[in-house]
């Protein structure tokens, strides 16, 4: 990696944080835990890995949403890659290629408004970074061709894991998978390491952190919708909505609808016996290759450990979050 990136060193560990120990309670945690009053505002004080200088915040964030957006995004992230700001993924999936924190990627739309975003408001950097002209000048002409056909559309259900994915919306963005295909991979499907080399070092410039930062705010959106419209008013609700929001692109409407009648036929059910039919409900989309891995996911997310890629995770305790405390109806303004 090139030197900025040290900047975004993404661990597994938070050695601020009590050592590997069951899920524990609210009440157990802030007693042992870090000091709410180091963060005037929020009942807890996450040890997030991922670094967030000089990232700019919505102002409609108060320091509780901050805690546990940063939470959100550290527990989402490690999921996604290993890396932080800087994960990168090849062609396995088809997307073509899928870049940074949440893996924004060419298949489904997601990237390249990321990258016209930071060619257009970063010029200088862009050609420092893609600094051979064939090259950029090819990347370029992609970008500007999809576009001029006003091919994304980030904010749908669209979801590639799914059985129903959007076929339309896959061939939107064919030109650009296509692009990456033909372009930024050897025949074996490796890298060309070049390629690689100037993507990372883009993703791991702190102007295209904060474009992350920008384009996350659509999933975060979507996992408030769905927490206050849920109602289960508790943290580790909001983290798995957000992770529902990043890898699965929210709750289809039928799931709605099938909850609520969950509800209404159990009206005693717990919090924990909600979120995991919330689980059963989305499972039921995914294509069968991927469930295992969205069920491992989620699963660790609502209980605070678990197995995610054959790691064990203890997620309270690498990121200092109390997973039971309420965290109520949040209300900001949606874009």
């Amino acid at each position: 990696m090139r030197g900025i990136l040290a900047l975004f060193v993404f661990s597994t560990m938070c050695t601020a944080c009590s050592p590997a120990q069951p899920f524990l309670p609210a009440s157990t945690l802030l007693a042992s835990g870090p000091s709410p009053t180091s963060n005037k505002g929020s009942p807890f004080t996450a040890c997030p890995t991922l670094s967030f200088s000089g990232v700019s915040w919505d102002a409609d964030l108060t320091p509780y949403d901050r805690e546990v957006y940063k939470v959100a995004l550290n527990i989402t992230g490690s999921f996604e890659g290993h890396d932080g700001w800087t994960n990168i993924t090849r062609n396995f999936d088809g997307m073509g290629l899928s870049l940074g924190l949440l893996n924004q990627n060419l298949g489904t739309g997601t990237l390249q408004p990321m990258l016209l975003k930071f060619m257009g408001r970063h010029p200088q950097a862009w050609i420092r970074i893609f600094s051979d002209d064939t090259r950029r000048a090819s990347l370029e002409s992609m970008l500007m061709s999809w576009e001029q056909n006003k091919q994304a559309d980030p904010g749908s259900e669209a979801n590639f894991l799914d059985i129903d994915f959007n076929k339309d919306l896959k061939s939107r963005n064919s030109d650009s998978v296509a692009w990456a295909v033909e372009n930024i991979y050897l025949s074996n499907g490796q890298f060309i390491q070049v390629w690689k080399e100037d993507f990372l070092e883009l993703a791991g410039n702190p102007d295209f952190s904060t474009i992350q930062m920008q384009s996350a705010a659509t999933y975060r959106a979507r996992a408030v919708r769905d927490h206050n419209r849920f109602g289960l008013g508790e943290l580790r609700a909001f983290l798995f909505m957000f992770d529902v929001s990043v890898q699965n692109g929210g709750f289809k409407s039928v799931d709605y609808n099938d909850f609520n009648a969950f509800v209404q036929a159990n009206p005693g059910s717990t919090i924990q016996d909600r979120l995991q039919k919330l689980l059963d409900l989305r499972l039921r989309h995914v294509r069968p290759e991927y469930i295992e891995d969205v069920r491992a996911r989620k699963t660790a997310v609502i209980n605070g450990s678990g197995v995610v890629h054959g790691s064990a995770r203890l997620l309270q305790q690498e990121y200092c979050y109390p997973g039971f405390l309420a965290y109520p109806e949040v209300s900001i303004s949606l874009p």
